[in-house]
C-alpha cells in the first residue's frame, strides 16, 4: 500500500515537473502580428520615408498565420525600431531563449539590421544588454529563422526586445519569441517534498528493522 502511494506520488512529481519544464510560453504579445496591426508593439523613428505596418499575405515559417510586420527605412540618418516590453515579473535570472523570422528585402548605403534584448529590473531600469548584435541577413527576400539564448543576470524582472532597421533597410519580421523556463511552482516543490518525506520515512523504518 505504501509502495503504491509512493509510486503515485513519484508519478505525480514527474508529471508536474514535465508540465513545468514544457511551460516556457512566449512572453511577447501579438508576436505573429495576426491581429492585423502593431498592437502591443511600439514603433520609434517613424516619419517621412520611414515607417512600420502589418502586411498580408506574408508569413514567416515558424508558425501558422498570414501576417507579418513590414519595416521600411529609406532615410540614411534614421533608425527605425520595433519594440516590446514583457510584463513585470515575467522573467528571473537564468537562461532566456529568443527567436524570430526575418525577410531581408533591401539593404543599401550601409543599411543594417540590429537585434537587442535588454534585461530590466522591477523599476524599469536597464541592468544590461542580454543580446545586442548586428544581424547579417542575406538580401534575398526569403524568410530565414534566427534563434539563440543567453543568461539573464540576478535582479532581472522583465525584458525589452527591439529590432532596428538602420539607414536604408527594408525588411519583414514575424513570430518574434522570448521565452524562459519558469521557476519551480509551489505545487512542484510540495510534491517533491512529499516524495522526499515518504522515501526518508521508509528508509528509516527499513534501517530500524534491519538493526533489530
Amino acid at each position: 500500500m505504501r509502495g503504491n502511494l509512493i509510486g503515485r506520488l513519484l508519478c505525480t512529481g514527474v508529471v508536474v515537473f514535465a508540465v513545468h519544464q514544457a511551460s516556457a510560453a512566449n512572453l511577447l504579445q501579438n508576436s505573429g502580428f495576426e491581429t492585423g496591426n502593431l498592437s502591443s508593439w511600439t514603433v520609434s523613428g517613424s516619419g517621412f520615408g520611414v515607417g512600420a505596418t502589418v502586411i498580408t499575405p506574408n508569413n514567416g515559417p515558424s508558425a501558422a498565420g498570414t501576417h507579418s510586420a513590414f519595416l521600411s527605412n529609406l532615410v540614411m540618418s534614421t533608425t527605425l525600431g520595433l519594440q516590446q516590453t514583457t510584463p513585470l515579473g515575467s522573467v528571473h535570472a537564468g537562461p532566456v531563449n529568443f527567436s524570430f523570422d526575418l525577410q531581408n528585402i533591401l539593404s543599401a548605403n550601409g543599411g543594417a539590421i540590429l537585434i537587442d534584448v535588454w534585461d530590466m529590473n522591477s523599476a524599469g531600469g536597464i541592468i544590461d544588454q542580454g543580446v545586442g548584435l548586428p544581424l547579417t541577413a542575406p538580401v534575398d527576400s526569403t524568410w530565414h529563422t534566427y534563434s539563440g539564448s543567453y543568461t539573464a543576470p540576478a535582479g532581472t524582472d522583465h525584458l525589452k526586445v527591439e529590432l532596428d532597421a538602420t539607414f536604408v533597410e527594408i525588411l519583414s519580421v514575424d513570430n518574434v519569441s522570448l521565452s524562459q523556463i519558469p521557476e519551480p511552482t509551489t505545487a512542484a516543490l510540495v510534491t517533491l517534498g512529499l516524495i522526499g518525506g515518504f522515501v526518508g520515512q521508509r528508509k528509516r523504518r527499513f534501517e530500524t528493522k534491519t538493526h533489530r
